[in-house]
């Protein structure tokens, strides 16, 4: 499996987890740690990875020296729609676009998008309304990760 059962001296990549950030929803400032919890579960079931949320001066000096790839994923969210479903529902859909560098050099190896959807049939409350939000980001963050995940071993070449 990911980062949970494989240490440093095991690994075959490292992924840095970077910014993640929300380009459409300003006022959802809380979007930000909703993808970064995504991305960082997600990424965790890479195999052979090990997972760095931010900067971990140790790890990254241990990955020189073995010379393990390190990937570094930033992630922006770039839409967050909503609308409503014939049945008086909310349907809230999410796109992320994810860049993937090769660090230290900064070489922009992929870039991918992830797209998700949360409906709920009901009259949605406020409350609601911003679980709907987080669950199609997160879905949309667990998609593009899966993307990086399938790739894994072209993109640290």
């Amino acid at each position: 499996a990911g980062s949970p059962h494989v240490g440093i001296e095991n690994a075959k990549y490292v992924v840095q987890l970077g910014a993640m950030r929300s380009g459409v929803a300003k006022d959802r400032r809380d979007l930000d740690g909703v993808m970064r919890s995504a991305a960082r579960a997600k990424a965790g079931t890479i195999r052979g990875a090990v997972i760095v949320d931010g900067v971990d001066a140790a790890v990254m000096q241990r990955a020189s020296e073995r010379k393990i790839p390190v990937l570094l994923v930033d992630g922006t969210l770039t839409r967050l729609t909503q609308t409503h479903g014939r049945d008086g529902g909310v349907i809230v859909t999410a796109q992320v676009d994810m860049s993937v560098r090769r660090v230290p050099q900064q070489t922009l190896r992929a870039t991918v998008s992830g797209n998700a959807s949360a409906s709920d049939d009901a009259r949605t409350s406020r409350n609601a309304l911003a679980e709907l939000q987080n669950r199609a980001v997160g879905g949309a963050v667990e998609s593009a990760i899966g993307s990086v995940s399938s790739e894994i071993a072209s993109l640290a070449k």
